[in-house]
C-alpha cells in the first residue's frame, strides 16, 4: 500500500505529496477536508518521527514504530528546552492501517489540522509549514537516541499570496470551487474572473468579530465602476473566523457554471485570467482598493501565477528601463508598455516636443493603473491633460523584476482636436520619455528621445545621428570572421577549440590535450535557424544539439538533446554561453561556447579534442516562442581537431534511403506495367479500355507516385520517417484518384488518364485497394517509429503531434484523425467484397458513400498546413459533389415504363421522346417501387430515333434489385415510372470506319450487342454470335432480334445453344438466323468472317471474354476490340 500511496501523491500534487528524508524513511500525505492522512515507511527495527515546528524546541511530534508486531504512533511534544519528547495527555493521532514487507514497515495514520489541544501545533494549509524529522533504533522495546534528523518546508495545499495582506487556498470538487481567503485586519478582499476589469465577475468578502461574514456576488459592465451586486447571489459562505495575527479567514463555495447571465464561469480544466483586490473598510463601507492585479489560475493542478506583460511581435526597447510591443487592429493601435519600478513611461507623436500628442502611464500595486492623454502646445511645458480622454487601459500588472506592465489601446484617428493621429500605412516620428514617481507626483523625465515607427511593418528605429569623420566606433561586438566555412547557402560556421585558462589560442599554441572548451560562430540568413550537434554516425537522432535563431533583433541559442525525429526538448541544464551576436541586414550571427565535458552525462555528449562528427540542420524560423520548423537541409561534418580540416556531407548521409525506396517503388510499378504490356491479349479484358489507354494510365499513375514519394521523403530525416512518408503520398493520390474515377459527368479521367468514363470501375476498385495498402503500411511504419518512446499511446493518440514542415510552411499531424481515416477506409474496403456488394447493394451504396466522405475528411484533418491535403483530397471531393449534382438533375425526369417478364428476364420499354444515345450506350435506371436509393446500369437495346429506350434485365437471384423488379412486373398492374441517368458508354473503336463487325456475346450479354447492331449503316455487315443456355431467353428476345434482321439485311445471327432443355430450332431458324448446339469456335468464326476492315465487340461471362479476346488478339489482322462486362 505504501507504494500505491506514493504514486497517488504524484498524481494529485495539489492536495497530496511525498518526501524522502533518507533511504530508510519516507512519507506520503493526502489532505482531505480538515484531516491529513499520512503514510509513513521506515526500515525494520527503526522508529521514525515527524514534527511540526521550525526547530526541535516547542515542536509537536508524532513518533511511530513497531513493538511486538503491533503498530504504535505516539502524539508528543517538546517544550521550550530541547529534551526527549513528552507524550501528550490527549492522543490526537489515529492509526488506520499498517504492515511490513521487504525489510520495511509502513503505518497509515491521520491527524486533524486543528485538534483544539494546547499541546498540539496546528497544521496550516494557507502557507508553507516547517516540519522536522528524526530516525533512530528500537532495541529491546525502547527507543534509542536518533541517528539522523533534519528539517523540510512543506506546502500542504494549493496556496497563493497576492501580497502580504491577501492570500488564498482552494479545493476542487466536480461541481464546486471552494476558496479559503485569508485577509488582513480592517480590509475587504476580492477575487474576480475576467481578462480586463470591465466585463468582469467579482466576489467581495469581509469579516470582523462584530459583523456577520459576507460575500457579495457582483459584476462590472462596460464602464469601469464599482461592481454591481448581482440579482442572484451564487456564492455561499461556508465558515469564517479570525486569524492569530488579527486578520480574518473565510471559506466560500461557488459552482463552476452558475447559468447566471451576470456570472462568468470558473474554468475547471484549463487556465483562466483572474482579478484580485484589497481595500480598507471604514465606517461600515468599502473604500477604493489599495492594491489590485491580475493573475492566471489553473485550479485543477493547483497553480496561480502573476502573468508576464502581454508580448506581441514586434518589440522595441528605448533603453534598459522602457520597452514596448504593439499590435495592429483595423480600428486601433494596442501598445504594451514595460517600465521599471518607481517610474512612469510616456510615448507621444510629433516631429518636435512642442505641438506633440502624449500618453503618460503609471502603475504600482497600491495605485490604479492609469494613462493620461495629453498634449504639448507651442511652448515646451509639461503636457496638458486633454478634455477628452481617448486612451483605454486594457490590463496591467507587475513584472518579475519588480517593474510594471500595462496594455492600452487608442484609435488611429480619434477626431479629437487635441490629438494627433497614429499613422497606419507609413512611418512617423514618435517621442518617448521615462521619469521617476516620488511623493505621488511625476518628476521631470530622466531619459527621453525620438524614434521612427512603422507600425504595420513592425519596426521602430532610432534616427541616425549626423556622421562626422571621427564617428564613434560600433559598440556591438561582431563575431570573429576568421575560420568561417560555408556549410550551405544559408549557414556559415566557425569552430575554435581553446583552453579556459588562456581563453584564446594566442602566442604559444596549445596542445590538443590542453583544450577545455570549444567556441562556435554561426552566420545565418535572416528568417532561418541554424543548428549544430553531435552524433558519431552522422544521424539526426540521438544527438546533442545547439539551436540558434533570431527574433526581433535578438539572437537566441538553446542546448537540446534529441532522441526522436519530432521536435526536441530543451535540456534542463543549458550548458552553452552566448558571447556575442549581431543582426545586420539579411544575416544574423552569433558566437557561443561550451565546455568539452559539461558534466551533464545524461543530456550532453563529451566533445573529443582529436576528431569530432558534427551534424547540422537549417530551416525556417518562426520566432522566439516556437523557433524551429522542420529543416530544409541537413547533413554531417567530419572535423579533424588536430589538422583543422573538415569534410561536409550534405543530407546527413540519410537521403539515399528515400531515394532507394522511391526507386524500389518505381521498379515495382514498372514491373507491373511491363507485365500488363506483355499480357496484351488480355489487357482489354483486365482494364476494359484500349491498349494505348491502359499503358498511358499506368505511366501517369507511376510517375505521380514516384514524384510524390520522393518529394515527401526529402523533407524528413530518419529511415523510419522516410519510409512512412513514402507510403503517405501515394496513399493520398490513390484516394484522390478513386474519387475522380467515380465522377461520371464531370470526370477528368477521360482526358487526363485516357480512361473512358464507362471503364473506370475496375480502376476505381484496384486503385482504392492499393491506396488502402499504402495507408496501412503508412500506419504500421508510423507506429514502429514511436513504439519505443516512453509515451507511445500519447504520441499515437494525442490531439496534436508536430512532426515537421514543408517548404510551403509548417505542417502539423493529428494521428488520431489519421487513425479514424484508416478505420473508415478499412470498413469501406471490407464491405466492397462481391458477396456483400451484390446481396445488399442498397446498403452498400449508402455506406460506401458515407465512409468515403469520412475517410477523405479525416485524411484532410490528419495533415494540417500546406496546400496539398486540400488540393489532392479536397478537390476530387468537390468535383464528385458537383458531378453528383449534375447526375441528380439528369434523374429529375420521370419516364413511363412498360414491363413484361418471361423466365429469368424482364423487358423494360420507356417513352423517352427526343433523348439521345449511341451504340454501346448504357443508362442507370432507378424505379422508386423497386428501390428508391438504388440505380443500376443497363445497356440500351434500341436506336434513339425510335423514341423508346428498350432494356432487358436478367434476374440475378433472390434479395437483389433485379429479383424485386421481376416480382413487381408480375404482381403490379399500375403503370410504373423510372428515372434515367446517362447515357454513358462509348465503343473503343470508331464503328463508322469498319465495314464488318464481329459481335460475340453470351447470355444476357447480347443486349449491348443488339444496341450496337441497331446503329449499323446500310453498307455495313455484321455477324452476331450468341452463346445461350436458356431457351426462354431466346424466345423472349426473338421479337427484337427478328426486327433487327428485318431492318438490316447484312446482319447474320448465329445462336449457339448450350442448354439441356429441348429447343425447337425450326421455330427460330431462318436464312440469317441459325441455331447450333454446343459452344462456338471463336477462332474459326474470326478466321472465316473477319478481315483487316473488321472490328470485334465482346460481352458475356469471364471465360467467354478471355477466350474470345485471346483469339481476336492472335489473329493476323490485329482487330480493334471493344469489351464489356456486367460487374457492378
Amino acid at each position: 500500500m505504501y507504494r500505491l500511496l506514493g504514486v497517488l501523491s504524484t498524481l494529485a500534487a495539489a492536495r497530496a505529496g511525498s518526501l524522502r528524508f533518507s533511504p530508510e524513511f519516507d512519507i506520503t500525505w493526502e489532505l482531505g477536508g480538515d484531516v491529513v492522512s499520512f503514510n509513513m515507511t521506515c526500515a525494520a527495527d527503526r522508529y521514525c518521527a515527524i514534527g511540526f515546528g521550525a526547530s526541535k524546541a516547542s515542536s509537536d511530534t508524532i513518533t511511530c514504530y513497531f513493538l511486538n508486531e503491533v503498530a504504535v504512533c505516539k502524539d508528543e511534544h517538546v517544550g521550550s528546552v530541547p529534551t526527549r519528547p513528552i507524550e501528550d495527555t490527549v492522543q490526537d493521532v489515529t492509526v488506520l492501517d499498517s504492515g511490513g514487507t521487504d525489510g520495511v514497515w509502513w503505518i497509515q495514520f491521520t491527524r486533524a489540522l486543528i485538534t483544539g489541544d494546547d499541546e498540539d501545533r496546528a497544521i496550516v494549509t494557507n502557507a508553507p509549514q516547517s516540519i522536522i524529522w528524526a530516525l533512530g533504533t528500537v532495541a529491546n522495546g525502547s527507543l534509542r537516541k536518533h541517528s539522523s534528523e533534519g528539517r523540510h518546508v512543506v506546502q500542504w495545499a494549493p496556496y497563493f499570496a497576492f501580497n502580504d495582506e491577501f492570500s488564498i487556498t482552494w479545493d476542487v470538487t466536480p461541481s464546486l470551487l471552494i476558496i479559503n481567503m485569508t485577509c488582513s485586519e480592517g480590509h475587504y478582499c476580492a477575487i474576480g474572473i475576467g481578462e480586463t476589469k470591465t466585463h468582469s465577475d467579482t466576489i467581495i468578502c469581509y469579516y470582523a468579530a462584530d459583523v456577520v461574514a459576507s460575500c457579495e456576488d457582483g459584476h462590472v459592465g462596460e464602464k469601469l465602476t464599482a461592481p454591481t451586486v448581482d440579482d442572484k447571489q451564487d456564492v455561499t459562505v461556508l465558515s469564517a473566523g479570525a486569524t492569530t495575527n488579527g486578520g480574518w479567514w473565510l471559506q466560500l463555495s461557488r459552482a463552476w457554471d452558475t447559468s447566471d447571465g451576470d456570472d462568468l464561469n470558473f474554468v475547471r480544466d484549463g487556465t483562466q485570467s483572474i482579478l484580485w483586490a484589497i481595500g480598507d473598510v471604514t465606517d461600515g463601507g468599502f473604500r477604493k482598493h489599495s492594491s489590485e492585479g491580475f493573475a492566471v489560475a489553473d485550479w485543477g493542478p493547483g497553480t496561480i501565477v502573476i502573468p508576464e506583460p502581454p508580448q506581441s511581435d514586434p518589440m522595441f526597447a528605448f533603453n534598459d528601463e522602457f520597452s514596448v510591443t504593439w499590435e495592429v487592429t483595423l480600428g486601433s493601435l494596442i501598445i504594451n508598455m514595460t517600465c521599471s519600478e518607481g517610474h512612469y513611461c510616456a510615448i507621444g507623436i510629433g516631429e518636435t516636443k512642442t505641438h506633440s500628442d502624449t500618453i503618460v502611464c503609471y502603475y504600482a500595486a497600491d495605485v490604479v493603473a492609469s494613462c493620461a492623454d495629453g498634449h504639448v502646445g507651442e511652448k515646451l511645458t509639461a503636457p496638458t491633460v486633454d478634455d477628452e480622454q481617448d486612451v483605454t487601459v486594457l490590463s496591467a500588472g507587475g513584472t518579475i523584476s519588480g517593474g510594471w506592465w500595462l496594455q492600452l489601446s487608442r484609435a488611429w484617428d480619434t477626431s479629437d482636436g487635441d490629438d494627433l493621429s497614429f499613422v497606419r500605412d507609413e512611418t512617423q516620428t514618435i517621442l518617448w520619455a521615462i521619469g521617476e514617481v516620488a511623493d505621488g507626483g511625476f518628476r521631470k523625465h530622466s531619459s527621453e528621445g525620438f524614434a521612427v515607427a512603422d507600425w504595420i511593418q513592425g519596426t521602430i528605429v532610432f534616427p541616425e545621428p549626423p556622421q562626422s569623420q571621427s564617428a564613434a566606433p560600433d559598440l556591438v561586438r561582431t563575431p570573429a570572421e576568421h575560420g568561417l566555412i560555408t556549410v550551405d547557402s544559408s549557414f556559415k560556421l566557425g569552430i575554435e577549440f581553446f583552453s579556459e585558462s588562456t581563453n584564446r589560442r594566442e602566442g604559444v599554441p596549445l596542445r590538443e590535450e590542453e583544450y577545455t572548451s570549444v567556441r562556435f560562430t554561426f552566420e545565418c540568413t535572416a528568417g532561418t535557424y541554424c543548428s549544430l550537434g553531435l552524433n558519431d554516425d552522422g544521424l539526426m537522432v540521438p544527438a546533442d544539439a545547439w539551436m540558434c535563431w533570431e527574433d526581433a533583433g535578438t539572437v537566441y541559442c538553446s542546448d537540446w538533446f534529441c532522441t526522436q525525429t519530432t521536435a526536441c526538448p530543451a535540456d534542463a541544464s543549458q550548458d552553452i554561453r552566448i558571447e556575442e551576436y549581431k543582426v545586420q541586414g539579411s544575416t544574423w550571427s552569433v558566437t557561443f561556447s561550451r565546455l568539452l565535458d559539461t558534466g551533464d552525462a545524461e543530456q550532453d555528449t563529451v566533445i573529443s579534442n582529436e576528431f569530432v562528427n558534427f551534424i547540422y540542420a537549417t530551416g525556417p524560423s518562426s520566432g522566439a516562442s516556437s523557433p524551429v520548423d522542420w529543416h530544409d537541409s541537413f547533413g554531417s561534418i567530419a572535423y579533424d581537431v588536430v589538422s583543422g580540416s573538415l569534410t561536409i556531407t550534405a543530407s546527413g548521409g540519410e537521403t539515399w534511403w528515400h531515394i532507394i525506396l522511391s526507386l524500389c517503388l518505381l521498379v515495382f510499378l514498372g514491373l507491373a506495367s511491363g507485365a500488363l504490356i506483355l499480357a496484351r491479349p488480355s489487357i482489354g479484358y483486365v482494364f476494359q479500355q484500349s491498349y494505348l489507354g491502359s499503358v498511358l494510365s499506368i505511366v501517369f499513375i507511376t510517375a505521380a507516385f514516384v514524384v510524390i514519394a520522393v518529394g515527401d521523403a526529402g523533407h524528413y530525416s530518419g529511415r523510419v520517417a522516410q519510409v512512412s512518408v513514402v507510403f503517405a503520398g501515394p496513399a493520398q493520390l490513390c484516394i484522390a484518384l478513386a474519387f475522380l474515377l467515380r465522377a461520371k459527368v464531370l470526370s477528368p479521367c477521360l482526358w487526363l488518364m485516357a480512361i473512358p468514363n464507362e471503364r473506370t470501375l475496375v480502376w476505381h476498385r484496384w486503385i482504392g485497394l492499393i491506396g488502402w495498402v499504402f495507408v496501412s503500411l503508412h500506419a504500421i511504419v508510423m507506429y514502429a517509429e514511436f513504439e519505443n518512446e516512453p509515451q507511445t499511446a500519447k504520441v499515437l493518440f494525442a490531439k496534436e503531434l508536430r512532426t515537421g514542415g514543408t517548404t510551403d510552411g509548417q505542417t502539423t499531424v493529428y494521428p488520431l484523425y489519421g487513425f479514424f481515416s484508416w478505420v473508415a477506409y478499412t470498413i469501406l474496403v471490407a464491405l466492397g467484397i462481391p458477396f456483400f456488394r451484390r446481396m445488399f447493394y442498397s446498403t452498400f451504396v449508402v455506406l460506401h458513400v458515407a465512409l468515403s466522405i469520412v475517410t477523405v475528411t479525416f485524411s484532410i484533418l490528419h495533415i494540417s498546413g500546406g496546400w496539398r491535403p486540400y488540393l489532392i483530397n479536397g478537390a476530387p471531393l468537390i468535383i464528385l459533389c458537383l458531378d453528383f449534382a449534375a447526375r441528380t438533375y439528369q434523374k429529375s425526369f420521370k419516364y413511363p415504363v412498360t414491363v413484361s417478364y418471361s423466365g429469368a428476364v424482364t423487358k423494360l420499354v420507356m417513352e423517352t421522346g427526343d433523348r439521345k444515345w449511341g451504340p454501346g450506350s448504357y443508362m442507370y435506371i432507378s424505379i422508386g417501387e423497386v428501390g428508391f436509393s438504388e440505380a443500376h446500369p443497363f445497356s440500351v437495346v434500341s436506336h434513339h430515333d425510335s423514341g423508346k429506350a428498350v432494356f432487358y434485365v436478367k434476374n440475378m437471384g433472390r434479395r437483389t434489385w433485379t429479383d424485386r423488379l421481376s416480382r413487381l412486373s408480375v404482381s403490379r398492374k399500375e403503370k410504373l415510372f423510372a428515372r434515367l441517368e446517362g447515357p454513358y458508354g462509348n465503343l473503343q473503336f470508331d464503328m463508322t470506319k469498319h465495314d464488318k463487325l464481329v459481335l460475340i456475346c453470351g447470355g444476357i450479354g447480347i443486349t449491348p450487342m443488339l444496341g450496337i447492331a441497331a446503329y449499323m449503316a446500310p453498307e455495313q455487315s455484321a455477324l452476331l454470335s450468341w452463346s445461350v443456355r436458356d431457351p426462354s431467353t431466346i424466345l423472349f428476345l426473338l421479337e427484337d432480334i427478328e426486327a433487327l434482321l428485318a431492318k438490316f439485311t447484312n446482319l447474320r445471327i448465329a445462336i449457339s445453344y448450350t442448354g439441356h432443355q429441348s429447343l425447337n430450332e425450326a421455330d427460330i431458324s431462318s436464312a440469317r438466323l441459325t441455331v447450333d448446339h454446343g459452344r462456338p469456335d471463336f477462332k474459326e468464326l474470326i478466321l472465316t468472317y473477319a478481315d483487316e476492315r473488321s472490328a470485334v465487340a465482346i460481352c458475356g461471362p469471364a471465360p467467354l471474354i478471355m477466350t474470345a479476346v485471346a483469339e481476336a488478339e492472335s489473329s493476323s489482322f490485329h482487330l480493334p476490340l471493344h469489351v464489356e462486362t456486367f460487374e457492378f
